[in-house]
């Protein structure tokens, strides 16, 4: 079980939509989706060394924020995730997100190309729809 992050974190209300992969030397990753208490959506990553019995949040704050490497579209909302892991070993991270209250949601995809979750690791191939 994974639960909320402590005061003033980017999870401290609360997690949400989760998606979870196979990993490296045997692990799992999760990307989930972290509420604080404004209510601003981002998304976290943790870990499992026992097959998804328990979990341990990595210690990389938010992944994606608004406005982030998922781009200006994503200003407003980032949330909804899905993993996937590639061929060559990196991970494509899909994603919902909107740039203002008016717009509708739209679709994304970014990519770790090996492997790695921090927020460095991911750049945007598209948004795939609107």
């Amino acid at each position: 079980v994974l639960g909320p992050g402590e005061e003033g974190q980017f999870d401290s209300s609360g997690v949400g939509t989760r998606t979870v992969a196979p990993w490296r030397d045997g692990k799992l990753v999760m990307i989930y989706e972290g509420v604080d208490e404004k209510s601003t959506h981002r998304l976290g990553a943790a870990e499992s060394t026992d097959g998804g019995r328990t979990w341990t949040k990595l210690d990389y704050g938010p992944v994606l924020e608004p406005g982030g490497a998922g781009g200006a579209w994503t200003k407003l909302v980032v949330g909804t995730p899905w993993l996937m892991p590639t061929s060559a070993g990196g991970l494509r991270l899909y994603h919902c997100g909107r740039p203002e209250p008016e717009a509708n949601m739209a679709i994304g995809c970014l990519e770790s190309e090996n492997g790695d979750v921090g927020p460095e690791a991911w750049h945007p191939l598209s948004p795939l729809s609107s």
